[in-house]
């Protein structure tokens, strides 16, 4: 086994918190769906500033549970140490994943 699937059986302690993450972040799901709480539109239009959507979006993409997960999960598949450096495999699988479509 390689990968987090190996780090994950080797770490009781590691699995559970990754459980205890996933069961809090369904709850904070659930609970913002049943919200009663209206949603207030402002009429004001605010410029758009684009370097702060872009750190937003950097910050949305790097924290995403589950962009954090595939990679983990696919990247020992992927690079392999024997067959070249491993930053230019990194790269190449980074470069695949974003013109994939999939994003």
């Amino acid at each position: 086994m390689l990968g987090l699937s190996a780090l994950l059986q080797a770490s009781e302690l590691l699995f559970n918190l990754i459980c205890f993450a996933g069961a809090i972040y369904l709850f904070l799901g659930v609970q913002m769906l049943m919200s009663k709480q209206q949603v207030q539109l402002s009429k004001t239009v605010t410029p758009i500033v684009y370097r702060r959507l872009f750190w937003t979006g950097l910050v949305t993409s790097i924290t995403n549970p589950k962009g954090i997960l595939f990679f983990f999960a696919f990247l020992p598949e992927l690079v392999v140490t024997t067959t070249g450096p491993v930053p230019l495999q990194m790269f190449v699988v980074g470069l695949t994943f974003r013109f994939s479509g999939e994003n």
